[in-house]
């Protein structure tokens, strides 16, 4: 649950910063950014359901972190000395 909510905030601290640096470049600017996000949030939604309903919405969600953040993650151990 923890995880869901520190990536939800990153989303809108992303979608924050969007629109701040399009704002900077008109009105139109931020229209585009607005309608590319609620297009393809539109688009993928009803895609997304049912993934979730087929393959259980806690895999679904692991494996959609992950391709979002394809770095591998440093494990939480003391590094080795060469």
């Amino acid at each position: 649950m923890g995880a869901a909510l520190a990536f939800l905030l990153g989303d809108a601290v992303l979608f924050f910063a969007l629109f701040w640096a399009a704002s900077a470049h008109g009105g139109a600017a931020v229209g585009a950014i607005l309608s590319a996000i609620a297009l393809t949030r539109s688009l993928f939604l009803p895609f997304g359901g049912a993934v979730g309903d087929r393959f259980g919405a806690r895999h679904v969600m692991i494996v959609c972190d992950a391709a979002t953040h394809p770095r591998p993650v440093r494990p939480l151990t003391r590094p080795t000395p060469p």
